[in-house]
């Protein structure tokens, strides 16, 4: 594709300009908000544009008393300096959001793409219009030429020819698709007498025909004056309607691109920026509102996790400062909120285990709360705990049936869902118990473990709880007043349930 000197210089000069644009806004200390890269794209569409322009409108040579030619030229001119400097503004201090400016700057670029398109498109038309004009004319130029070329030593055969000619000269030089018969006929003619001239009696009849056919062609193109001729219109028709409609869609896919760019990577990205200064600035309610705006873009989620850490060290950090200076109840509250952060828990129990009479323990959690048990035995390397009262109300199995502690709900209740309450450290320090025909790690206490523990232990509480020891189809339980009950109750009744277990000391 060849350009011209102008065009290039246009080209070269958009280029410079913009490459000076470039410069200045990323060395400038801007900050590189979803309203700056607005106009930083929106520059470089106008670049495309008017490189688009120079390159591929101007691709042939270029005609200068085309007034229309000039003015497209100036048009990419002024929008591009026009989105340059908007560009600059928006970069700089805009004043709006980026939603209005994104409406602001995807106005501008289609008002000046769609005349730019317009301009295209009346150019093209008259291109067309002055090739079927020269196309139209050129028939009566070529017969003049033919007959102008015979040559003849007949005086008279001469002196018809150079009639014939003008005749021709000064005929409607405009022709018309009715008239495409009779032309035909008439080139043939003057081809024939141009071929048959030196016959001067048979040229003279040709110059007879030719003169009959030439007066006809004149009378048809009276006739067909005002006419509009169809098949000249048909053959006038251009691939520049889908051209123009390419060139249209392109404009729009760039601009349709720039918007989701904008609002998919830039809009989320410059968000994903303000969260992050807001974390690093230490103002963690701001950023996890941000970045819960944004979840899911990038490590937001992530984000979002640490800033709870975060909170929770604090006050983790707020907590032992309390619990080192002895003000317990003061800790324990804020202990209490943190659930399983950290050692939370542990630190719970020590607290209790401070305030706590001599008997009382404090182990583990359940619904949040910290498990009281009460101090049953000691040996050489293990101590035997029962929890202070129940810790809930359940039935000893779900269904009516002849059932011992093996086969029963509650067994598999108390070591496999009741157990996950404790941490894996505690889990580690419960020691498995032969309770009969199963080995547990929680457990109920039977009728004769209690009476054998009640001579020195008070086994008082305030609800009636079951035993793990089989009366006649019913399971044994203890009253609020440590009596075994031994005809016992059926299974399915609820009561309430006061686990042991054995922990070691090492």
């Amino acid at each position: 594709m060849k350009l011209s000197k102008g065009q290039g210089i246009s080209l070269f000069a958009s280029l410079i300009l913009f490459g000076i644009f470039n410069t200045v806004v990323f060395l400038a200390p801007l900050a590189h908000t979803v309203v700056f890269w607005l106009g930083y794209f929106f520059a470089l569409f106008a670049l495309i544009t008017i490189s688009l322009t120079l390159i591929l409108y101007f691709g042939k040579p270029v005609k200068e008393d085309k007034f229309l030619n000039l003015p497209a030229v100036k048009v990419a001119w002024i929008y591009f300096i026009l989105q340059t400097g908007l560009s600059v503004w928006e970069m700089i201090a805009f004043p709006l959001s980026y939603l209005p400016t994104l409406i602001i700057n995807l106005v501008v670029g289609a008002v000046f793409s769609i005349i730019i398109l317009s301009l295209y498109a009346a150019s093209g038309r008259i291109d067309k219009s002055e090739q079927f004009t020269a196309e139209k004319v050129i028939f009566i130029k070529q017969l003049k030429l033919k007959l102008d070329s015979i040559e003849t030593d007949n005086t008279e055969l001469a002196k018809k020819i150079k009639e014939l000619a003008e005749d021709v000269r000064f005929s409607d030089p405009m022709s018309h698709s009715k008239l495409a018969e009779t032309e035909r006929e008439l080139n043939t003619a003057v081809d024939t007498l141009v071929a048959g001239a030196s016959d001067a009696e048979n040229a003279m009849a040709l110059c007879s025909e030719v003169a009959r056919l030439l007066k006809a062609r004149n009378e048809q193109c009276k006739m067909y004056k005002g006419v509009k001729d169809t098949g000249a219109a048909q053959a006038q028709k251009s691939d520049n309607g889908l051209g123009i409609a390419f060139a249209g869609v392109c404009t729009m896919l760039a601009m349709f691109l720039i918007t989701l760019s904008v609002c998919l990577i830039v809009v989320p990205q410059a968000k994903y920026n303000d969260a992050v200064a807001l974390l690093e600035t230490e103002k963690y309610d701001e950023a996890t509102a941000a970045f819960t705006k944004i979840e899911g873009y990038r490590d937001s989620e992530e984000k979002i996790e640490e800033i709870k850490t975060i909170l929770l060290d604090k006050k983790y950090d707020e907590a032992e400062k309390l619990f080192n200076a002895g003000k317990y109840p003061e800790a324990i509250n804020i202990y209490t909120t943190l659930g399983d952060h950290k050692d939370s828990k542990l630190r719970i129990e020590q607290i209790n285990n401070r305030l706590s009479d001599g008997d009382i323990i404090y182990f583990g959690t359940y619904n949040s709360e910290p498990i009281a048990w009460k101090i049953l035995k000691t040996e050489s390397n293990k101590m035997l705990l029962i929890t202070e009262n129940s810790i809930a109300q359940k039935p000893f199995t779900d269904d009516i049936k002849n059932v011992t502690w093996e086969t029963s709900s509650l067994r598999t209740w108390l070591n496999e869902e009741f157990i996950t309450s404790f941490s894996t450290d505690q889990q580690n320090q419960i020691l498995s118990t032969n309770t009969g025909n199963t080995n547990d790690k929680v457990f109920l206490l039977s009728v004769d473990e209690i009476e054998e523990l009640a001579k020195t232990v008070s086994f008082s509480t305030e609800e009636e709880w079951w035993t793990r020891s089989s009366a006649e189809n019913s399971i044994k339980y203890m009253t609020a007043k440590d009596w075994a009950i031994s005809e016992g109750d059926q299974v399915i009744r609820d009561k309430g349930v006061r686990p042991a277990v054995w922990i070691s000391l090492d």
